[in-house]
């Protein structure tokens, strides 16, 4: 069974801390869940991506 990780996530976050340990993580092996406190299921990054 793959390990499982948390993330959880919110409008303004610096991309690369999202991205960069996400696919690290990924490329280990562990399956990743994104959240957030938000409503909507979309957030904005610090840099409008």
């Amino acid at each position: 069974m793959a390990v499982q990780v948390l993330g959880v996530v919110a409008n303004g976050v610096e991309e690369t801390e999202l991205v960069v340990p996400v696919d690290l993580l990924r490329r280990a092996g562990a399956e990743g869940v994104m959240a957030t406190p938000n409503a909507e299921l979309e957030i904005t990054g610090k840099h409008g991506i």
